[in-house]
């Protein structure tokens, strides 16, 4: 195996495209690629990262329009010099590199939490809700963006999980959290996410003090929408990468 091959490493299955483009713009930026340097060829860099064609030339788009990489038709790919380099901030980056992950999450999110703010309003001691509202009201004082939102916001989930009193419930959502963090990053970033967020919070918890299951659904259907809106004007800002198709994920290329 020659030296530049031995470079690359194997790439996670539960990673794919974004992760060999990391990878590969992190040995650039390292200088183990230097400027001019013809990558290895796409039968050679498949087999040695354990990825597909579609997933390797995804990932040479990316780093393409960044400014990392030109793909020069008949001839490979070579890397160009630092001043071309144009990477995009980390967060605007990961939203688009996981389009159909965040998707995902929505959609399990949907699915799952409504039922557990209901089963939230049905169980829920004193204290659990009082936690709640502590919760909220930090909430609402932390600033966009920041470290301190996307923690609480995860708190309040995690808190209305443990509601419920099903011990199940809380571990599934503590799994949920940690899956959905830059997701949260990315809703709590925009202008008003975190404001929103908390009166959507303050309105399930409301329905819960209340005793009302279908109002605490209903509440919790109200807040995801927010946060799909909240994605979907950050989506709307972001300049798509020309001529990207659909990924979809085959065997590596032997």
């Amino acid at each position: 195996m020659s030296d530049l091959v031995a470079k690359f490493s194997s790439i996670a299955r539960n990673a794919v495209w974004s992760t060999t483009a990391d990878q590969i713009k992190a040995l650039i930026e390292a200088g183990e690629l230097p400027a001019e340097t013809k990558l290895p060829s796409e039968r050679i860099l498949c087999d040695r990262l354990g990825i597909s064609r579609v997933s390797l030339r995804e990932a040479l788009r990316v780093l393409e329009s960044d400014g990392y990489v030109e793909v020069k038709a008949g001839r490979g790919t070579f890397v160009r010099p630092e001043a071309s380099w144009t990477p995009r901030a980390p967060l605007e980056q990961w939203g688009e590199q996981h389009e159909e992950l965040i998707e995902k999450l929505l959609q399990m999110r949907g699915l799952i939490e409504p039922g557990i703010a209901a089963l939230a309003a049905e169980n829920a001691r004193p204290e659990d809700i009082a936690a709640l509202r502590d919760v909220v009201d930090r909430l609402a004082g932390a600033a966009e963006g920041s470290a301190e939102a996307i923690a609480l916001d995860a708190d309040f989930h995690r808190q209305l999980a443990y509601s419920t009193r099903n011990s199940v419930v809380g571990d599934l959502i503590d799994y949920v959290m940690n899956a959905t963090g830059q997701e949260r990053s990315v809703t709590l970033a925009e202008p008003g996410g975190v404001g929103q967020a908390a009166i959507g919070h303050r309105a399930i918890v409301d329905a819960i003090a209340r005793r009302n299951p279908n109002a605490a659904e209903t509440a919790m259907r109200a807040h995801l929408r927010d946060a799909r809106r909240y994605l979907d004007n950050a989506r709307a800002r972001r300049a798509p990468i020309a001529g990207r198709p659909a990924v979809t994920e085959e065997r590596p290329a032997r």
